[in-house]
Formats: C-alpha cells, structure tokens, sequence
C-alpha cells in the first residue's frame, strides 16, 4: 500500500509563473546557485524578524549553460559571486545546483557525472561527524578542497555532515540540504526549526499522539501544519534521533547569538543506521591522494527507516471538525478565532525579493515543475492516512447519499407523475462517442511487450530491458512501473491515477489501483538507446463490444549511451505524465535529447494484425534508425 496525502483546498501555483528578479540580478543572465551562507534575523532597518533571511551566493554563467556545465566553477564568475538575501522559507524552493534565469528555474536537468548512489552507509554518532565546510581532515587536507569546490570560501563556518562510504572516500552533506530533505514539507513547519526556542505543540499536540507497539501511529496535527508533512512530523514526535537533532538547532543558534558567531543551522541526520542514498553534486579530489569528497547538493533518494508502520493523522481545524454541520463563519470566528485570510500580491514579473520582504505569496501554494522532491523508499509501503475527528465519525444518525448509488436508482419510464423524477437517458459517457469496438478486451500493455519483443529479435538491437520507477506502489513483477500520486489544481488527490476509478464510482483509499506503465530501454548497434513508455489503459463493456476510455500517445526519446536518461528524469516524465493525464512533458529532459510523442498504429491494425510492424516502422521513421 502506497502513501496517500491529501493536501487540503489550498491552491497550488506554479513557481514559473512566480518570477524572483532580485534573485538572478535583474538582468538576462544565467545565473547558478552556488552556496548557502549565514542567517540574518533583522532586516535592513534593524527590525527583528519572525522568518530569518538567508545570505544565498549566485555565480552568473558565462555562455547558455547545458546540465553538464553546473558541474564546473569555470563556467561561471565563480570568483564574484551575487550575495542575496532571502526569506528562509524559500529553501523550500531553491536547491543548490541550480540554475535560474529572470527569476525562473531553468530547467536543465541532472548531468550523469553529478548523480551518485552510495548503498548500505551507517549514520550513527560513532560513523558520521559534524564539521565546518571550511574545515581539515586530520592530515591537513580540506573536507571541501577551495581548487574544486571554491563556493563555500564566502561562508566557511557553515556546517556538513560528513560520513564515509565502503571505498573510503567521504560523502558531504550541509546542513541546509539536511533541512531540505527532512522538513521542507511544510512551509509553517520550516519554519518554526529557525526559531530560537522551537515547540512541538505548535506543530502537533504530544497528548494525543501515540505509538502502538505494532508500529501503527496516531498523531494530531495542529491547525497551521500542512498534510503532507505528517510523516516527517511524526518521525519528529516518534524518533528521538529526529527530535533531539532539532531542539538542539534552537540551541545552538542562541548559543551563537551569545558568542557572536555568524548563525547558521547545527543538526543531524533525523534517524540513525544503514540507509541507501541517491544523490546530486560534485566529486571533488582531496589534496594529492586518491581520496574523493563528494559534496552533496540535492538528496533525491533516501531508504532511512520512518519509526512508525503506519500513520493515521487527524487535524485540530475548526473547519475540519464536522464536515456534516453547517456553522456560519461568525460562529466559527466566534468560538475558534477563525479569522479571513490576507488577501494575496498578485504575481507580478517584476517582483523583488528585498531583504525587508516577507514572502509576498504563501510557499505551501508554489509547486515545482519537473522536481518531485526527495522520495522516501521506506513510505512506499506504508500507508499515512487522513482520518476525520472522532465526533463526527461516530454519529450514527447522519446519513449520506453516496456517489455509487445514483447509477443505481433511476426511473427507465417517462418520468414520475408530479415530473420531479427524470427519465434516465441511457448512452455511453462522452469520451467513448466514436470510439473504436473491440469485440473483445485488448490490454496495451501486453501488446507493447509483443512490441518489445519483435524489436529485440531484430538485428540491429544489442539489449533491450524494462525499467522501473515508482514500483513499489503495486506488483511490479519486475517489469511495471506505476503513476504515482498526484494533486488536482485545487489541492485535492487526483484519483486519474488510478486503473480501476471512474468519475462516480465511490471506493475505499486501499481498493484502488495505480495505472501501470512500461518503460523499455532499448540498447541499438551504433551506440545510441531508445526509450519508449507506455501506459495502461481503461476499457469499459458496450452493447457492441469493448471500448478504451483513455487514449494516450507513446513517449519515445533517442540519445547516445554517453548522455543517457537516468531513472530520476524518467520517474520525473512518469510523474508530470500522471499530473497531466498521460500527456508527456518533452521540456523535463536535456535539449540534446531527441523525445516526441508518437500515434499508435491505427485500432483496426491490432484486429488484422499489422499493429506489430506498423507500429515498428513509426518508431524507426521518428528516430531514423531501422532495427534491421
């Protein structure tokens, strides 16, 4: 059973339409973000402020950049970097590595010499040590050699967590990208970790929230944390680990007030033992030895352990208390202190981030294209689930009419007597008018693997096999991919993603099931691969027969095997596929990768017979290659 969140009614907006200026220098530049220096809890006028900023280092490009160039100082004025200031919340959004343009992400992709996997390392008090990013290793070289990794020269006393792998190089992760990964969830949540004297019960309410000895959690959300921060609240409330390392932040930020030192976070990994990390940065050499520090920039994988089984959190909203019992706002306002919100900034391309702004719009409402954030393998499997308060689940005199039970009911006459009951007009729904009739069912799925394996026997074909993202979502048997979750654009879960949903169909969360995909990696002769993806669809029985209610495209890319697609771009494409119903995105992967999005062969093909190499000979006229 896979993670379900429900993110509420807040409105999601797409940070491309949310220009940051002041970020990229107001200019037409390219601009890399290079580092993440101190905190500044005053603004410009000496004003203490609620939210730090965060001193924030940018180099400007010197030609268009590719994702390869990132991974090198000298493609950029390293030497003067831009030092901006911002609101600490708007890490949430900016990751180090990369590259904006006009105060919009760039969307450049991860360069295959910048990924790294680092299996089975121990994070414990005894393995991992907190160092300052400018500091010495015990034979004098630099953790973060200046010759390579020139950025951190302007913030040197800000701190990384360093660890080594089985080879003996180190794996070097600041702070900030800790703080990132962990608790970034929640905008409300990142925020309350900056404060110099941090409480949990602003975040959650400790007396109502338990942990069974099965491992199946219970915890109460209090009103300004977002849902889809339950787990790494809960890791907070149930792992001693997570919640010393961020009462100890507190700390230590006072005790560097007091010893005027720049401020800047002091925390751990939230969870201690083995743990497999996927990872986006740079490699950088250590004096003259072999030895090698890879810096990380972005955590994009994480197999660390969540110290419950399964999650079940309910929230102390007003609003949420009786979704059944109509209270006017005045009550509500009366008795809970409910209160309007701020009317928003309209988003403006002009917009400036100064040092004395507070975020003009509010982050839980910004999304990213094309970044899906850290995934966490252990939350595959475990369900974390939205439960409604106690008093309403136990009325037993309200009633509802469910969705289900309106194709049940109607009247096959002409209607009622007193004309109050319509007569039921029996006709397909609208996407099946002028679909094709199958006489029988077909599956896509099984016809792309007949499709795959006319391919493999042809003799220009070196390889071919199936790649898997987000498989732990349902039985991939080696082969399947799934569609992950996704948010419509009023913040609910989309159920598009699931293989058994229809629009009315009423079922319980764990009865559903995600779409499946199959991403085949195709392996050609002279030194280039293919990658074509397909989705399943969903059919439904006719009088005449069977017709599919969806209609999607094949994904198809072409690259050399130099430049090939890695497994986080394409679980990006299988996730922006998901959010935009099995539209594909060609923008989410790097400019000199071919990609397009191809027709089937036609349906009466499939019943002849001809779908095989008709479909073939589409492939090979889009990539110019003929299999042989």
């Amino acid at each position: 059973m896979g993670v379900h969140y429900v993110l509420g009614d807040s409105i999601l907006v797409d940070i491309n339409s949310f220009s940051i200026k002041a970020l990229t220098n107001n200019d037409d530049q390219f601009w890399r973000v290079d580092w993440f220096g101190y905190l500044s809890y005053h603004d410009k006028y000496g004003q203490r402020r609620s939210e730090p900023l965060i001193d924030i280092y940018l180099s400007a490009f010197e030609r268009e950049p590719n994702s390869a160039s990132v991974n090198y100082k000298t493609s950029t004025t390293f030497g003067s970097p831009n030092l901006v200031k911002v609101p600490i919340s708007y890490l949430r959004l900016i990751k180090l590595g990369d590259v904006w343009r006009q105060g919009v992400l760039v969307q450049l992709g991860h360069n295959e010499k910048m990924l790294a996997k680092f299996d089975n390392i121990n994070i414990d008090e005894k393995t991992t040590r907190t160092v300052q990013s400018g500091s010495k290793d015990s034979s004098g070289e630099y953790i973060l050699p200046f010759r390579y990794h020139p950025y951190h020269s302007r913030a040197t006393q800000t701190y990384c967590e360093v660890t080594n792998t089985s080879t003996g190089d180190i794996i070097v992760v600041p702070h900030y990208v800790i703080l990132q990964t962990y608790f970034s969830c929640s905008q409300y949540v990142f925020q309350q970790l900056f404060k110099f004297g941090l409480e949990f019960k602003s975040i959650y309410d400790p007396s109502k929230s338990s942990i069974r000895a099965d491992g199946s959690a219970y915890i109460l959300l209090k009103k300004w944390t977002h849902d889809k921060a339950a787990a790494e609240v809960a890791r907070l409330a149930f792992d001693r680990t997570a919640r010393d390392a961020v009462v100890n932040m507190g700390k230590n930020f006072a005790l560097q007030k007091v010893n005027q030192e720049p401020v800047r976070p002091k925390v751990k990994f939230p969870f201690s033992g083995i743990t497999s990390l996927s990872v986006f940065g740079k490699w950088c050499p250590i004096g003259k030895t072999t030895k090698k520090a890879f810096i990380v920039y972005d955590i994009l994988n994480c197999t660390a352990s969540y110290p419950f089984s399964s999650l079940e959190f309910y929230r102390d909203n007003p609003g949420d208390l009786n979704p059944d019992q109509e209270e006017s706002r005045a009550v509500l306002r009366k008795e809970y202190g409910y209160k309007k919100p701020k009317p928003k900034l309209p988003l403006r391309g002009d917009t400036e981030l100064l040092p004395n702004e507070i975020p003009a719009n509010d982050l839980e409402e910004l999304i990213l294209t094309g970044r899906t954030g850290t995934q966490f393998s252990d939350l595959l499997d475990k369900c974390v689930d939205k439960k409604r308060q106690e008093d309403h689940k136990e009325q037993g005199s309200t009633t509802h009419l469910q969705m289900g039970e309106e194709v049940l009911v109607g009247n096959t006459g002409d209607g009622d007597v007193s004309g109050t009951v319509a007569s039921i007009d029996i006709q397909l729904p609208e996407q099946c008018q002028n679909k094709h009739t199958f006489d029988s069912p077909i599956c896509r799925l099984a016809l792309f693997q007949q499709l795959v394996e006319s391919i493999r026997t042809k003799i220009r074909v070196n390889d071919i096999e199936f790649v898997q993202v987000f498989s732990g979502l349902g039985k991939s048997e080696g082969i399947y991919s799934f569609l992950p979750i996704t948010y419509t654009s009023s913040g609910r879960v989309s159920k598009w993603q699931y293989i058994n949903y229809f629009k009315g169909s009423v079922l319980e969360r764990d009865r559903y099931h995600h779409r499946r995909a199959l991403i085949a990696k195709i392996s050609l002769s002279n030194g280039s691969e293919v990658y074509l993806i397909d989705i399943e669809r969903r059919m439904i029985p006719t009088l005449e027969g069977w017709q599919e209610i969806d209609s999607f495209r094949l994904f198809l890319a072409s690259c050399s095997n130099i430049n090939t697609i890695s497994n986080y771009q394409l679980s990006l494409i299988i996730e922006d596929s998901s959010s935009n119903q099995g539209k594909w995105n060609h923008g989410l992967l790097e400019k000199n990768i071919q990609s397009f999005s191809i027709n089937h062969a036609s349906n009466a093909s499939i019943v002849n017979g001809d779908y095989l190499p008709r479909q073939i000979a589409i492939i090979e006229k889009h990539i110019g290659f003929n299999f042989g």
